[in-house]
C-alpha cells in the first residue's frame, strides 16, 4: 500500500486575496495538501523517518520511493519530492499507479511556480487517466496562471462535463471569468461551488470579491460575512475583516 491523495490545487487562503484580485494576476482554486497543523507536521514527519529508513534498506523499492517522497511533499519540500518522484519515470511499470505519481508530481511543481513543468507532468497523467477531472481543473488554473486563457477555458469546459459536481472546477471556472473582468458571472460560479460544498469558507471569500469587483456591495459584504462563520485561520479571518472595511468604505463614498 503507498500513501495518495487526489490533488486539486487551489488559492492559498493566507494571502487574504486571490492573485487575480490583488495585482491582476491569474487566481487559482484547486484541492492542495496543505499541512496546516502541528499534529500534521508531526505526523509526516513521522512517516519521512520511517520511508526514508524503509528506502535505505530497499532503495530500489518503489513504494518506498513514492511513499517518501509524498511525505517530503506534505512537509511542503516540493524540490525533494520531485527529485525523489521523478526518479520513478525512469523505472519500469510496477505497483505504483502512473496517473498518481504525476498527479502529484505536478502539484509539487505548480506549488512551486514551475507551471510550464506543471503542465507537462498532468498532460502524462491524462494519458493513464483520461478524462480524469481533476488533471483537466488542475491544468485549467494552470494554464490560468500562465494567462493563457483559451487553454484555461478549454480544459474547465472538459472538466465540468467529466465532473459536473466537482466544487473545485466550479470554482476555477469562477476565477477564470474573474481574470477575464466578468465579475457577474465570476459570482455565479463561486455560488455554485458553494452549493456543491456549503462549509468550504472559500466559496463565499471568491464570491465577495467578485461581487466587490462588480461594486454590489451589499452581495459583498454578505457573503464576506458568511466567511467569517466558518472555520478559517486567523491571518485569513483578518483579512476577511479588513475587506468588510475597505467594502464599507467603498460602499460609503458610492451613497455619497
Amino acid at each position: 500500500m503507498y500513501e495518495q491523495t487526489a490533488h486539486t490545487v487551489h488559492g492559498n487562503k493566507s494571502t487574504g486575496m486571490p492573485p487575480a484580485v490583488a495585482g491582476g494576476l491569474s487566481c487559482i482554486l484547486i484541492v492542495l495538501l496543505f499541512v496546516t497543523t502541528h499534529s500534521r507536521n508531526a505526523l509526516y514527519l513521522d512517516k519521512l523517518t520511517l520511508w526514508g529508513d524503509t528506502l535505505r534498506k530497499s532503495p530500489q523499492s518503489q513504494r518506498s520511493i513514492y511513499n517518501y517522497g509524498y511525505a517530503l511533499f506534505t512537509l511542503g519540500k516540493d524540490d525533494d519530492a520531485i527529485t525523489a518522484l521523478s526518479t520513478l519515470e525512469h523505472k519500469p511499470p510496477g505497483k505504483i499507479r502512473r496517473d498518481h505519481l504525476y498527479l502529484q508530481l505536478g502539484t509539487s511543481y505548480f506549488r512551486m511556480g514551475k507551471y510550464e513543468n506543471a503542465v507537462l507532468a498532468w498532460h502524462k497523467g491524462l494519458e493513464y487517466a483520461p478524462h480524469d477531472a481533476i488533471f483537466l481543473n488542475n491544468l485549467a488554473m494552470a494554464y490560468l496562471r500562465m494567462d493563457k486563457f483559451s487553454s484555461a477555458k478549454e480544459y474547465i469546459a472538459q472538466a465540468l462535463i467529466a465532473d459536473p459536481l466537482l466544487k473545485e472546477a466550479a470554482s476555477t471556472k469562477g476565477e477564470i471569468l474573474l481574470a477575464q473582468k466578468e465579475y457577474g458571472q465570476a459570482a455565479v460560479w463561486f455560488l455554485r461551488s458553494i452549493e456543491r460544498d456549503p462549509e468550504d469558507m472559500s466559496g463565499y471569500w471568491f464570491a465577495a470579491q467578485a461581487y466587490a469587483k462588480a461594486k454590489r456591495y451589499g452581495d459583498a459584504r454578505r457573503y464576506a460575512e458568511m466567511a467569517l462563520k466558518k472555520d478559517g485561520d486567523e491571518q485569513f479571518r483578518n483579512n476577511i475583516l479588513k475587506f468588510v472595511e475597505s467594502i464599507d468604505g467603498r460602499a460609503g463614498t458610492v451613497s455619497k
